[in-house]
């Protein structure tokens, strides 16, 4: 099926670059169907994914503003680029991990 997908004009690959290659990609119900996959589960789920996160680790309103919503758009503009920025930049860098359990367990010592 992917296959059909990919390559139902002639066996050419579509041509993501630019605007008349998608929507020629769109114009076949299987092309819709994949990208309305794409758009609603793993758009969606990740951007909540990373929202939900970042507020887990106690990211400030300046730095959601500034950088999580940016985070939030390429995710939502370039599927996984966006999450792996968030992954490998943000998460890492700008919002280490905070452990919380350890922190009760030393004022409950």
């Amino acid at each position: 099926m992917m296959h059909k997908i990919l390559f139902h004009n002639d066996g050419d690959a579509p041509d993501f670059s630019t605007f008349e290659g998608v929507v020629n990609l769109f114009k076949d119900p299987n092309g819709v169907f994949v990208g309305w996959i794409h758009y609603v589960v793993f758009d969606a789920l990740v951007g909540r994914w990373i929202a939900l996160d970042s507020v887990d680790r106690g990211c400030s309103l300046l730095v959601h503003v500034f950088v999580i919503v940016p985070v939030i758009f390429l995710t939502l503009m370039l599927g996984p680029m966006g999450w792996l920025l968030y992954v490998a930049v943000v998460r890492t860098l700008l919002l280490p991990s905070s452990n919380k359990n350890d922190t009760t367990k030393a004022k409950n010592s």
